[in-house]
Order: structure tokens, then sequence, then C-alpha cells
């Protein structure tokens, strides 16, 4: 298990059942606990969630590559 800290310095902890979850609904980061961490420290903005919960967001650029 991992811990992360919000913007107001609160203990989160990322236990293995929660990355999983994080990383089902957003496949982009899946293989990067470590970015998820970082988004908890770090977040671009905190959003409202259900029950009173608070949700760490960052925006990420994504880049569309071909093959030629």
């Amino acid at each position: 298990m991992r811990i992360g800290f919000s913007i107001n310095n609160v203990p989160i902890r990322l236990s293995k059942e929660r990355f999983e979850h994080i990383s089902s609904r957003h496949p982009e980061i899946k293989d990067s606990i470590s970015e998820i961490l970082e988004i908890l420290n770090n977040p671009d903005f905190v959003q409202k969630g259900d029950a009173g919960t608070l949700l760490a967001k960052r925006s990420y650029q994504r880049f569309l590559f071909s093959e030629r």
C-alpha cells in the first residue's frame, strides 16, 4: 500500500484495490502508481465527489501517433 497526501495534507492510502479501480477507469495511467500519487499530491484542481468526497484531477494532453 502506498500513501499520498491531499492538498490539505491529509494522508490518503492507495490500496491495491483502489489502484485497480482508478486504473480501470483511466487506462492511460494503468502502469504508473507514481503518477496517481503525484496527482493526489499536486492536482490541477479538486472537484466535489459523492457523499462529501473530494476528487483530485489533472489534465493530460493526449498524442496520437500513426505508423508510416
